[in-house]
C-alpha cells in the first residue's frame, strides 16, 4: 500500500493537472472524430510531457535536467502508455466499457504504476 507521504500526495496533485489536460484532449479528440486509441495516446503524451516538468521540480525537487532522468522518465512513460493502450483496448473490445469510462479506469492504474516507477528508479528519493 502507498503510504501518504508529502511526496505522493505533490505526485496526486501534479496527477491531477496532467490528468485533467490528458482526458480534455481525449474529450476534445474524440468530438473530433477521431478514435479512441488516438485520443487516448495523445492525451497520455501530453499529459506525460506537463508530468515531467511538474514532477522534477515540484513534487521530487530535482533542479538540473540531465539525460538520465529524461531517459528514465521516457521509458516510464513508454511503459506506462503500453499498459494504458491495452487497459484501454481490453476495457472496450473485451468488457464493452464505454470508451470515457476506460480511460477514467486506464489513468487510474497508470497513475499508481507511474508513481511507483518515478520514486524508486527515475527520480529515485
Amino acid at each position: 500500500m502507498i503510504v501518504l507521504t508529502n511526496e505522493f500526495r505533490k505526485f496526486c496533485i501534479v496527477g491531477s493537472i496532467n490528468t485533467g489536460l490528458n482526458y480534455l484532449l481525449f474529450i476534445i479528440l474524440i468530438e473530433m472524430s477521431f478514435g479512441y486509441i488516438i485520443a487516448g495516446i495523445s492525451g497520455f503524451c501530453f499529459g506525460a510531457t506537463v508530468s515531467f516538468y511538474l514532477n522534477f521540480s515540484y513534487t521530487f525537487n530535482k533542479s538540473n535536467i540531465s539525460v538520465e532522468y529524461i531517459t528514465k522518465f521516457s521509458i516510464t512513460q513508454i511503459l506506462c502508455l503500453l499498459l494504458h493502450f491495452l487497459v484501454l483496448l481490453i476495457s472496450v473490445e473485451k468488457f464493452i466499457l464505454n470508451a470515457y469510462l476506460a480511460q477514467i479506469v486506464g489513468l487510474f492504474i497508470t497513475t499508481i504504476t507511474n508513481f511507483l516507477i518515478q520514486k524508486k528508479w527515475v527520480f529515485r528519493t
